[in-house]
């Protein structure tokens, strides 16, 4: 899908549709997964978080009857953002694991001109073993982390995200046929693993920015735009609503 559905469900609509047309045993959720629909939630929460977390600070900065008002959620609420950034953080991570966006997770599936390993084990070897190999920190990739941005389209970022991880994997098993994911001075492999965990620092650090941009912005809403109202436009009875619009700055 060039364009995926914005919505979870019509996604997995549209992947039974055609499952049933190719009758492909791979054209399934359990080979897919829903990851930008899981991550875009918990991007959603986080900026709703943030909303109300800017609303408790004011109030604890208010002044009534001459004494400071004390909110005492302030510090629950923060957490409660610390907890949707680990989330987001785990969804991200993993998209920048090439294999993770692709039917080959585990080891190449089907036609295999390049004769690459079928081993499930090539996971381990460039998530695990290699990054632990040379001992990967901050300080490595850190100068590859591009500068901040403010997210036209969260979802749209998030879907790019994956897909230029998904483009790495053959580089992954290229290097794995010359069993360079042994060797913690190769520096093809190095710079694969550093690329995709800058790749992933700066994308979650742009969706944490986007959401705390997004959240001190005033609200809108629309009460004739109700996407679960079946007299909306858009509204789809297969799903029970109508898709999440195209949120732009």
């Amino acid at each position: 899908m060039k364009n995926p559905p914005r919505s979870r469900y019509e996604f997995v609509i549209a992947l039974y549709q055609n499952h049933l047309r190719t009758k492909d045993k791979l054209t399934n959720v359990r080979w897919t997964g829903t990851l930008p629909y899981a991550a875009v939630e918990h991007f959603e929460r986080m900026q709703a978080a943030m909303r109300r977390l800017s609303a408790a600070r004011e109030a604890a900065a208010s002044v009534k009857d001459g004494k400071q008002v004390s909110v005492d959620e302030t510090r629950f609420i923060e957490q409660e953002i610390a907890t949707y950034i680990g989330l987001l953080g785990h969804y991200i991570g993993d998209g920048a694991m090439p294999l993770h966006d692709s039917i080959h997770h585990d080891g190449w599936q089907g036609d295999n001109p390049k004769n690459f390993i079928r081993d499930p084990r090539i996971h381990g070897r460039m998530e695990s073993r290699f990054v632990d190999l040379i001992q990967a920190n901050a300080a490595d990739f850190a100068p590859r982390i591009g500068a901040v941005r403010v997210y036209d389209d969260p979802f749209a970022a998030i879907v790019k995200h994956l897909l230029d991880s998904a483009a790495l994997t053959e580089k992954v098993y290229e290097i794995d046929l010359k069993d360079q994911w042994a060797d913690p001075k190769n520096e093809e492999a190095r710079n694969l693993a550093y690329k995709q965990l800058a790749a992933a620092a700066e994308t979650l650090r742009n969706l944490i920015v986007t959401a705390w941009t997004r959240s001190g912005e005033a609200a809108r809403f629309d009460p004739g735009d109700n996407p679960i109202s079946p007299n909306h436009p858009k509204y789809n009875p297969a799903t029970g609503s109508a898709p999440a619009p195209l949120r732009t700055r």
